[in-house]
């Protein structure tokens, strides 16, 4: 990661200086970081303070464990292929979850075949951090529906041609 950001002052531009640099290649892999990088800057919208304002402890302890836990990453591995052939039954599934901070929308492929083995195969993820205008579970669980109905056209579109 090069020099480390203990002897730098850390900011919101620092990080995201830091972000698109070559020092932070894996933040580009989208919500499959342990801890967003954009939950960490909504909190720091979210205190009210400047481009070049120094982190406050515990947003700063945030910032070095997301950037320690990117090279965590590169030990995930994702089969490529869904297993959909020809006789081969395909069914798509989707989950979403909502947070305070956060809500999600996972989708997954299920292959059934002849001989009557199943496998599932993950296809997408997308996460949506939420408004920093404080909002009820059950909005953002309609949010995290709608936010799913969207992932699934997409999905569609892709595989449907």
């Amino acid at each position: 990661m090069g020099r480390t950001e203990r002897s730098v002052t850390l900011s919101r531009r620092s990080m995201s200086k830091s972000r698109n640099s070559n020092e932070a290649p894996c933040t580009q892999r989208g919500g499959m970081t342990l801890r967003s990088y954009w939950i960490i800057i909504a909190c720091y919208w979210s205190a009210g303070l400047s481009w070049d304002s120094p982190l406050p402890e515990d947003l700063c302890r945030d910032w070095l464990n997301y950037r320690s836990q990117l090279l965590e990453l590169n030990q995930i591995r994702i089969e490529r292929w869904m297993g959909m052939i020809p006789r081969v039954q395909t069914s798509f599934h989707g989950f979403c979850k909502a947070s305070l901070q956060v809500y999600t929308a996972v989708i997954y492929a299920k292959t059934s075949n002849t001989n009557g083995s199943v496998r599932f195969t993950f296809l997408t993820a997308r996460t949506k951090v939420a408004p920093l205008k404080t909002a009820t579970i059950p909005r953002l669980e309609l949010a995290a529906a709608l936010f799913l109905a969207e992932t699934f056209q997409n999905v569609r579109a892709y595989c449907v041609g």
